[in-house]
């Protein structure tokens, strides 16, 4: 006969922090509101207006940068109608209409900071995201009836402190797999004198290759491989000793 277990009353531990857990995913959604940059509008208008010909700009690349991230969610019509209900709310001093935020967002130039620290851990995932704003129902109806491509957006991050390293965009069903595009991220920090201590990737990084590469510069690996995988199947010896 089974001796019948306890359920209840049994102290439970919880390894995951829910305090923690939940602020990060409400600090998530604070860039999308973040006036941090235009508090300093007037300044930045001076700064680059200085030595300019032509036209003078009067909104800020701060709002403009702002405006790119909500581009992700509404059309520049809506970037427009949100920009307007801020003014009228005191946030922002004054809005540009639609094509003036188009035109802007086109000519940015952006570039990634370099990493403050010389040593670092990385991690690479990709995604995709839409061309335009209509959905496949609205494009096979009122369209050409083809199926719009997405924009593939691969990053190289570092994973503790959330800042960004590389990027690789492309057409899906064009440029290079996730697994040759971390490889070549890594290759460019390490070419600039960068250490990397460790690399996480999903199951679709389990390459040989990609475990050779992180053997030659001495990258420990965080790698998901597959549960049936045979260490004498592996052809990179890093690989080997990891299944």
């Amino acid at each position: 006969m089974i001796k019948k277990q306890e359920r209840w009353g049994k102290k439970v531990t919880y390894v995951r922090n829910w305090k923690k857990v939940n602020e990060s995913y409400v600090k998530k959604a604070i860039f999308y509101l973040d006036f941090d940059g235009v508090k300093n509008w007037p300044n930045e208008i001076v700064e680059m207006n200085k030595g300019k010909r032509g036209a003078l700009f009067q909104f800020p690349n701060s709002l403009i940068k702002l405006q790119a991230v909500w581009l992700n969610f509404f059309s520049y019509r809506g970037a427009e109608g949100i920009t307007r209900q801020l003014v009228d709310l005191g946030l922002l001093p004054e809005f540009n209409d639609y094509s003036t935020i188009q035109r802007r967002v086109i000519d940015l130039a952006l570039e990634i900071p370099k990493p403050n620290k010389k040593e670092f851990s990385a991690t690479t995932d990709g995604s995709g995201v839409k061309m335009n704003m209509s959905g496949e129902y609205f494009e096979q109806m009122y369209g050409k009836g083809e199926r719009k491509k997405f924009i593939k957006v691969v990053i190289t991050a570092e994973p503790y402190d959330k800042d960004l390293l590389k990027i690789e965009v492309s057409v899906e069903g064009e440029g290079e797999s996730e697994p040759t595009i971390a490889e070549k991220h890594m290759g460019e920090l390490v070419k600039d004198g960068y250490k990397i201590k460790e690399f996480f990737g999903d199951g679709s990084f389990d390459k040989n290759e990609l475990f050779d590469f992180c053997d030659q510069y001495g990258i420990d690996t965080k790698i998901k491989i597959r549960e049936n995988a045979k260490p004498e199947e592996s052809e990179s010896w890093k690989r080997k000793v990891e299944a």
